[in-house]
């Protein structure tokens, strides 16, 4: 028998049959919580409500107001990224529910949007819209979002120094030729820290179809190579 608080109660509320494998107490319990204890009764722990809760199409037919409720009971609970793990608490204006790590931002006025991208490139989702509106006028909510989830108003700069830069350190050759031109037609949009991250961390396709990792060019001065002349 476990034992779930108010906001956690009324998520699984809503779970199917088939996934509501967790004997319940009723919330209104609570009062009562110390004498329960000594009965064997625990409380809920998270990974066995977001295991409760980790059914894909399920998620994406969950309200706002489901998920604004969820954001009410990781905040009050102080829940951490490594506790949520890859539950894919972050819901994208496609539809798809996805987790912490894989590339969800907030849309940003006056910002290009992440569909110019290639496919072969690192991903870039976009966060639901009216979640978004829902939650920026809870400050604990938007805190958690943007400290413990890390989810960041997208631009071509947080692209290039989060995304862009560590997925080129993976790649050779002609790979590198696309995402190079990218950076070069966007430098007015990076500031001096950002543009000193690319010496730190981005490697460089020579003419010669060699490869220069960023800690092997220290000292050394590039031009631009043949294979990224052109319109």
């Amino acid at each position: 028998m476990k034992f779930a608080g108010t906001l956690a109660s009324r998520l699984l509320s809503e779970i199917p049959p088939e996934r509501a494998k967790i004997a319940l107490l009723h919330h209104e319990l609570e009062r009562h919580w110390e004498r329960l204890k000594p009965l064997g009764v625990e409380s809920l722990k998270f990974v066995q409500l977001f295991d409760a809760c980790n059914d894909d199409d399920w998620l994406s037919t969950r309200t706002s107001d489901w998920w604004e409720t969820l954001f009410d009971l990781l905040v009050k609970c102080d829940v951490k990224a490594e506790t949520v793990g890859s539950f894919p608490v972050l819901r994208c204006r496609d539809g798809k529910c996805r987790p912490l790590s894989a590339g969800v931002f907030f849309h940003a006025e006056g910002q290009p949007t992440p569909s110019i991208l290639p496919a072969e490139w690192p991903p870039a989702h976009l966060f639901d819209a009216d979640l978004q509106c829902r939650l920026q006028t809870k400050p604990a909510a938007w805190a958690w979002l943007t400290g413990v989830a890390g989810v960041h108003p997208f631009s071509v700069q947080s692209y290039i120094t989060g995304h862009l830069l560590n997925w080129m350190r993976g790649q050779t050759g002609e790979q590198l030729v696309q995402p190079t031109r990218f950076i070069a037609a966007n430098l007015k949009h990076l500031d001096e820290p950002a543009r000193q991250m690319l010496g730190q961390k981005m490697p460089w396709f020579l003419a010669n179809g060699q490869v220069v990792r960023a800690d092997a060019s220290v000292g050394k001065e590039f031009v631009t190579p043949e294979s990224l002349e052109g319109p």
